[in-house]
């Protein structure tokens, strides 16, 4: 591992380093009309360096961090005496009984020149294994900033994995690697290499890569490296540091920047591409005729009283009143009379939830019971679906060749504070795949925006043979061969659950849930195809589509001026050859906005447009008994929401809660405030409301009805899904009717004080040097970045909340909408509302392109099933968020040579 380099000289780099222009492998596609399948898998497990400074043969190595802190595995230092109780000793906090914490334990508070700590300023260091006196860290990606790896998970190794489907000229590379995220210049240095790695028989078009994004793993985007406030010794004249000046009050609470420094990790996406590409190779030797099961199952869950629903139904909402304010009427016990104590109590505290150990019968009874996974985003929308596609040989049917998972869940069953680099579930649902059934698994993730993910779910403990285990600790005889312990415990049995953390700890690696579920989702998605007869592919299609996504958000310009969003980087920056990225279309260089009247089209906002890739595979089989059948896998770029692929109802309601007792601070805070400032003296004090009274939530139709129902017949398939981070990795989807532009505010603190902060930056050695910027960046300064940021999003990131009842002004456009009777939050100083923090459907909005997003990607979603080109079926008419226009359909942008559908 080496020092992080510029962004454009890593490009050269990638460039120099890649083998695509030489052939390493000469490919034979046999054209006889037999469907063809191989799969292969090659560890990119990094490891920690010797304890001597040497790294194995054939390993990429990293440092470890010295941390304050009893729960990593990392070297640490000894710990103070204990201190009497809530009395701070040292680098000491005791957070509760038998508990010593630090702030974050798992965030690295050392520099990363300095590698002896200094317990006088609790300065944490690390061990500098080759002795070059930097921290070669590998930085953990999807939770915080900062996160250095201190070990591995041995159980649950990494890969790269490929799989190939081939039919006469038909041939497919599907490419699995199990990040965050992709870095997005690399992953198309990627395909470049892969396709010249089979002398151009794959064209780069037909390879297909994704990411698992898995939370436990380095970031080779960089986003989640170093954090500027923390790890760099940056202090002004007076020894005023930079972090002071750098908080962004309001909106998010957040400390500016967003996430971390431009330290993306090149050498260790190197050594990852070269063994991608061996994966590629061994699954191309390995290819054989081959027949295909698949299937999907339901995960087990059960639920009563009003979890039943989901909160998706119009009839459990009301405006008693008339006051344009939606109430649920909620019924948990059925007793006919709703929003009683006992209706919340089952509501908020009745949920069998991540916490508990052990699971009854009487508790299957009386409590609703989601087992792995669950939404924290409202309307709770989930596809509880495990779908598999498995490949045997077909010659000789017991051998299998390949099985793929998918199922719809973030990879983080390992919570924040874990910094073991590990598999995760994923990992684990191949290993007990391959073990039962040998071949090669794959796994990928389905729609998992909207937050869905196992960590506040209960989990079944699951023994390495595939037992369920009951609350005695006993594995249970015989439960290997179902996949659901549901009937054990109406059978009487308990059931031990793998609680989200263990006695007197904050936090954890948790390799238990991580196992425990991946054998679960193995044994459903096992159980799902085992019975099937395999059926012959007499029709194998690869269709691709593309679309433009505008930039509608001010973070994601800031990231990538700042060089941290490195996709976005080079074409928001000047001096590059733009010919070669035809992907991409610029806001500024279309030619209406060059008439010195500024940005006249908007369809691509304010910045630019990024053109994304959408694949629609579908193979036609036939059944021993002559049924033919249809299976369909359409990839989505970016974190797709749920409810584009199984579809919901429409509703509006407020977002309320119970009022907490303290137990949440946060919440509890800002009752006690509406209550001292009288910002809403009718405020009932056993509900808490953000006053988006109420929010409409527009009804969709899933693309899984679309291709299973709507199609023509014949046309229709019998199985589908969609996967997310495939071929990008693009941000959230949120539907647009939901969407909560969270910019409000945005900037206004940090620009008081850009004069000072360049002044830090200057006598700290620049702002090029601190950021790690490009070199044509020399008189780079925060001031006219800020100032570009406002001029740009000037309609998004200023305040234009007006009095309860106004309508608001949209797009800066000059029209206005009304929003249904609704008040815009508002922040505290401005006389009401409430920082949009506190709502749990804020935070995709802040990590999504734009309320366009998702629309796009639905009707590029919705032509491909058809047939078509894209097309409009959700209309500008019922979408004020496209008074910006869609980029798609625009006239000006269509004529442009370099977009080319």
């Amino acid at each position: 591992m080496r020092k992080p380099i510029p962004i454009l000289i890593s490009l050269a780099l990638a460039v120099s380093c890649s083998k695509s222009l030489e052939p390493q492998f000469q490919v034979e596609l046999p054209k006889d009309g037999r469907f063809r399948a191989g799969a292969s898998k090659v560890d990119i497990m990094p490891v920690p360096y010797n304890s001597d400074g040497s790294c194995p043969s054939g390993k990429f190595c990293f440092e470890l961090p010295i941390h304050y802190s009893d729960e990593l595995d990392s070297p640490s230092l000894p710990y103070p005496a204990k201190p009497a109780d809530g009395v701070s000793d040292g680098c000491w906090e005791w957070r509760e009984p038998g508990h010593r914490q630090r702030n974050s334990s798992e965030i690295y508070e050392g520099y990363l020149d300095k590698p002896d700590p200094d317990p006088a300023t609790c300065r944490e260091g690390f061990v500098d294994a080759n002795r070059n006196g930097q921290f070669e860290a590998l930085w953990m990606g999807g939770y915080d900033e900062g996160r250095p790896a201190t070990s591995i998970d041995t159980e649950a190794s990494i890969y790269a994995k490929a799989m190939v489907l081939q039919q006469n000229d038909e041939v497919t590379a599907v490419i699995g690697l199990p990040f965050v995220g992709f870095p997005t210049l690399q992953l198309a240095g990627l395909r470049e290499r892969l396709a010249g790695e089979t002398n151009g028989r794959i064209r780069k078009e037909n390879i297909i890569l994704y990411v698992h994004h898995n939370h436990s793993l380095p970031d080779p985007q960089g986003l989640w490296g170093p954090n500027l406030l923390k790890n760099f010794d940056i202090k002004g004249p007076g020894g005023v540091r930079i972090g002071d000046l750098l908080k962004i009050e309001g909106v998010l609470e957040l400390a500016f920047p967003v996430g971390a420094m431009n330290f993306h990790n090149y050498p260790y996406w190197l050594w990852v591409e070269d063994r991608t590409a061996d994966a590629l190779r061994e699954a191309l030797a390995g290819m054989k005729p081959a027949k295909m099961r698949f299937a999907e199952r339901d995960q087990p869950h059960k639920e009563v009283g009003c979890f039943r629903k989901s909160f998706q139904h119009t009839d459990d909402f009301r405006d008693a009143d008339g006051d344009g304010i939606v109430e649920a009427e909620i019924d948990c016990n059925e007793d006919g009379v709703p929003n009683t104590d006992e209706d919340r109590g089952i509501l908020d505290n009745g949920m069998v939830d991540a916490g508990v150990e052990c699971m009854t019968p009487k508790d299957l009874q009386e409590k609703p019971v989601r087992f792995l996974n669950g939404d924290s985003r409202m309307p709770t929308v989930l596809d509880f679906n495990v779908y598999t596609w498995q490949f045997v040989s077909a010659d000789h049917p017991s051998e299998v060749l390949a099985t793929f998972v998918v199922w719809g869940a973030h990879v983080e069953a390992g919570p924040g504070s874990n910094t073991k680099l590990t598999g995760d579930y994923a990992e684990n649902v191949c290993n007990f795949v391959e073990s039962k059934i040998g071949g090669t698994c794959l796994f990928q993730i389905g729609p998992q925006g909207g937050l869905t993910g196992p960590l506040g779910n209960p989990i079944p403990k699951i023994d390495a043979q595939g037992r369920y285990v009951d609350c005695d600790g006993n594995s249970i005889e015989g439960s290997e061969s179902s996949d659901s312990p549901i009937p054990l415990l109406e059978g009487g049995r308990s059931i031990a659950l793998v609680p989200n953390f263990g006695p007197d700890r904050q936090g954890g690696t948790n390799l238990g849930r991580m196992q425990s579920l991946g054998r679960q989702l193995a044994k459903t998605s096992l159980a799902s195809v085992q019975d099937q007869a395999p059926m012959e592919v007499k029709d194998f299609d690869v269709r691709a589509q593309y679309a433009l996504l505008p930039m509608d958000n001010p973070y994601f310009y800031l990231g990538g001026k700042l060089e941290i969003l490195s996709g976005f980087s080079l074409v928001l920056r000047k001096g590059m050859d733009y010919s070669k990225l035809t992907e991409l279309v610029y806001a500024d260089e279309l030619p209406s906005n060059n008439t010195g009247s500024g940005l006249v089209n908007r369809s691509c906002g304010p910045a630019i447009c990024i053109r994304v890739a959408m694949d629609l595979l579908t193979l036609k089989t036939v059944a021993p008994d002559g049924t033919v059948k249809k299976a369909g896998w359409l990839t989505n770029p970016g974190e797709v929401f749920p409810e584009w692929l199984v579809g919901r109802a429409e509703v509006e309601y407020e977002y309320k809660f119970k009022d907490p007792t303290g137990a949440d601070k946060d919440r509890k805070q800002d009752l006690d405030e509406m209550a001292r400032t009288g910002l809403d003296p009718g405020f009932p004090r056993d509900l808490f409301t953000t006053e988006i009274n109420p929010q409409h939530y527009m009804a969709i139709k899933g693309l899984r009805e679309v291709a299973m129902k709507d199609l023509p017949e014949g046309e229709r398939y019998d199985g589908f899904f969609i996967t997310a981070q495939t071929q990008s990795s693009l941000g959230y989807q949120p539907p647009y009717s939901e969407f909560m532009e969270a910019y409000e505010g945005f900037l206004d603190e940090v620009f008081k004080n850009v004069d000072a902060i360049d002044l830090i930056l200057k006598e700290s050695g620049g702002a090029r040097k601190i950021f790690h910027l490009s070199e044509n960046d020399e008189n780079f300064t925060f001031k006219s970045l800020l100032a570009d940021v406002k001029g740009r999003y000037s309609d998004v990131i200023t305040n234009y909340s007006g009095p309860p009842g106004m309508p608001l002004r949209h797009w800066g456009d000059g029209s206005s909408i009304a929003v249904r009777g609704s008040r815009r939050p508002r922040r505290h100083e401005q006389g009401g509302g409430h920082n949009l923090g506190t709502h749990p459907n804020v935070y995709e909005e802040t990590v999504s392109l734009g309320p366009r997003t998702g629309v796009i990607l639905y009707n590029m979603g919705h032509g491909l099933l058809w047939n078509g080109k894209y097309g409009n079926y959700y209309t500008k008419d019922n979408m004020p968020a496209f008074n910006r226009g869609d980029p798609n359909t625009d006239p000006e942008i269509n004529a442009l040579s370099k977009f080319n559908r």
